[in-house]
């Protein structure tokens, strides 16, 4: 009996021994915790876990010291805390902190611990409020300059002929003040530096539509410096919006129809295709000179250059194009007379002598060529319609990325575009079709000039640059 007393005495003492032992334990990391500030204690939103009472105000002084980030839209201003008069009360901060403090320091606080402990899980947050003053006449009159200085009414393109482009239209902007005003107010009594950012509410007035007669004027004054005659069509290719300068008149192709008979022959072939057909397609397209053309002319027409040409006028005919057309191989021409095409289209007045009677486009109808490449290259258009199942999307892709490859005059001064073209010369006309890849929007534009008496198509590449410029400028911005 004296021997299971002394047993159960035992264990009762190595209990109590445990329990105050733990028990002080507890008490003294308690009291070691009260040195430091809890973790998820904040000030105003700004952490103050782990440090000690003096770094937490010490830090938080400071947070009030570094400027707000203010955005209106694009437009970057700090507002530095001595313009609105901004004050941190240091000591009424102080109490707030101790006071929080306090309910950590009691009975309670020691109970709250230990459950803490034994739950395993995070203590309460703390949330301390900053005592802090700023002047509300200040803030509205930082406003009102920022408003002063940023607010714009929507303008117009307007033309830069000394840069030869246009500095491109701009949206109206103006601040909702009294929006703005409680975002302000909320990132100036913020300390977390993340939160001391504020993007101004802004109401944004669209840009007026670009008035197509100045580009018609720039344009006009272009070709009047070299003494061209000059057609040019443009379309946005996003937007839709077209310009047409003399773009129904008749033009020998020069050349540029040989996209056309590149997707004639991809309509003819099953894809992918063979080396020969592709070595024959990037030849056509990237080669200056004709002899590709009309090796890949005599492909489409099983031998027959003059089977292969009247194809590629089928296939522009069958997407209504009435007004291109090609009879005869560019080099291999024999002594035959070809049949008589009765077209709309006329040359323009004084460039009758430049027309050629076997091949003949109008910019218009080019145009819409290079559109439905640059369609159909997206799944769409008006190539996928009519030849969905002849030419798919991978070739219209194909033979952009092909024509990308090619010089181009009017990409010349767009460094920023992609350009993917065809260019062309021949019996004092020079042309080019191209799809201009914009910042904003992609172009499809194409440019014939006639000229009697040049000599070489680079004393045109000038002309040729500055209209590129000017097309790009007008509907992407100045480059």
């Amino acid at each position: 009996m004296r021997r299971r007393q002394s047993s159960v005495g035992a264990l009762l003492f190595l209990v109590i021994t445990v329990i105050v032992l733990g028990g002080a334990w507890l008490y003294t990391s308690w009291r070691s915790s009260q040195i430091v500030l809890p973790p998820g204690l904040t000030i105003n939103g700004l952490p103050m876990g782990g440090m000690t009472r003096e770094q937490a105000l010490r830090a938080i002084a400071l947070a009030y010291t570094t400027p707000v980030t203010v955005h209106y839209e694009s437009e970057v201003t700090l507002l530095l805390p001595a313009m609105v008069d901004l004050t941190l009360d240091v000591e009424a901060t102080a109490n707030n902190l101790d006071a929080a403090l306090a309910t950590r320091a009691d009975a309670s606080g020691f109970f709250r611990y230990v459950t803490d402990r034994a739950l395993m899980r995070e203590p309460e947050a703390l949330r301390v409020s900053a005592v802090v003053s700023y002047s509300r006449a200040r803030v509205d009159a930082f406003l009102a300059r920022i408003a002063q200085r940023y607010d714009q009414a929507p303008q117009s393109a307007v033309p830069l002929p000394e840069a030869g482009t246009f500095r491109p239209p701009r949206v109206g902007t103006t601040l909702l003040v009294d929006d703005s005003r409680s975002e302000l107010i909320s990132a100036i009594l913020a300390a977390a530096p993340d939160e001391r950012q504020v993007r101004l509410v802004v109401e944004v007035e669209p840009a007026p539509a670009a008035s197509v007669e100045l580009l018609r004027d720039a344009l006009n004054t272009s070709f009047q410096t070299v003494g061209a005659i000059g057609g040019v069509f443009v379309k946005d290719l996003r937007g839709g919006q077209e310009f047409c300068l003399h773009c129904q008149a008749a033009y020998s192709e020069v050349g540029l129809l040989k996209v056309g008979a590149a997707m004639t022959l991809y309509r003819a072939l099953d894809e992918p295709l063979a080396p020969q057909a592709r070595q024959l397609i990037s030849g056509t397209l990237l080669r200056a000179d004709h002899t590709v053309a009309d090796q890949l002319l005599a492909h489409i027409g099983a031998g027959d250059p003059y089977s292969g040409a009247a194809q590629v006028t089928d296939f522009l005919w069958g997407m209504g194009l009435r007004n291109s057309f090609l009879l005869a191989p560019y080099v291999a021409r024999d002594a035959v007379e070809l049949p008589a095409i009765d077209t709309s289209a006329t040359p323009l007045a004084g460039a009758e002598a430049g027309l050629a009677l076997y091949a003949q486009t109008t910019p218009t109808e080019m145009g819409l060529l290079m559109e439905s490449l640059y369609q159909c290259d997206r799944g769409g258009g008006m190539l996928h319609v009519i030849y969905a199942q002849e030419i798919s999307a991978e070739a219209c892709a194909a033979l952009l990325a092909w024509m990308a490859q090619s010089p181009s005059w009017l990409g010349t001064r767009v460094m920023e575009s992609t350009v993917a073209s065809r260019v062309g010369w021949g019996e004092g006309t020079y042309a080019e079709a191209a799809v201009m890849y914009g910042t904003y929007t992609d172009v499809a534009v194409v440019v014939f000039l006639y000229h009697p008496t040049w000599l070489t198509p680079d004393a045109g590449a000038e002309t040729f640059a500055t209209v590129g410029r000017l097309v790009y400028g007008f509907f992407n911005g100045a480059p």
